[in-house]
């Protein structure tokens, strides 16, 4: 009710998304509404995890695009090749 939703639209949507999170694709133990801030349209259902990490990026598009980017430049790392070495 908060996100002006049915309950028969938020049950459509579990079942359409098979219970599982729209981004990470795992299944949900407690389903969150997804929802546009300034909209305030209801996108999809979505772990914790995810509903959290779009939120602490304020959805913005850029940053997560970084943030993709960022995850790439680095996916090979290891402790011998790290960008930065710190010695102690």
């Amino acid at each position: 009710y908060n996100y002006n939703i049915s309950l028969e639209d938020y049950n459509r949507l579990l079942l359409e998304q098979n219970n599982c999170c729209d981004i990470c694709k795992e299944p949900m133990s407690k389903p969150f509404v997804d929802h546009n801030h300034t909209t305030g349209a209801v996108r999809g259902l979505l772990c914790s995890m995810c509903n959290f990490s779009i939120g602490t990026f304020k959805e913005n598009i850029d940053s997560l695009k970084n943030a993709i980017l960022y995850l790439e430049k680095h996916k090979n790392n290891t402790p011998d090749n790290q960008a930065l070495n710190y010695y102690y």
